[in-house]
């Protein structure tokens, strides 16, 4: 298939060039150098398929909902930890406490099961 195209290209160009000159002015073939000149028009495709689709969801997503997201969590976490850490206040009566009620509450349910 290469040696033919080699074989075709080279007949046409050094066999035939008055016709070779006029294929070059006819406006199909202007057309098509400049579409492969031009890189196949590669760049307005990425622009047009990637590029501006990629620009308008971020211009829809300004806010940043997933970021909201994670710091509605972290905001609850920390609530959490307000909570808790009421409990952890360093005494040791009550967490001796929170244990022995613990352990009565346990009693408890194995004599009335």
């Amino acid at each position: 298939m290469s040696l033919t195209g080699s074989y075709l290209g080279y007949g046409l160009y050094y066999g035939q060039r008055e016709q070779m000159t006029l294929w070059r002015q006819s406006a199909n073939i202007q057309s098509l150098r400049s579409f492969l000149l031009s890189g196949w028009k590669f760049d307005q495709l990425y622009d047009t398929l990637l590029v501006k689709p990629f620009l308008f969801i971020t211009r829809i997503n300004k806010s940043d909902v997933t970021d909201k997201l994670y710091t509605g969590i972290a905001d609850i976490h920390l609530q959490l930890n307000k909570l808790f850490s009421f409990f952890q206040n360093g005494s040791l009566r009550w967490y001796v406490a929170g244990v022995l009620i613990g352990i009565l509450f346990i009693i408890t349910l194995q004599l009335l099961l």
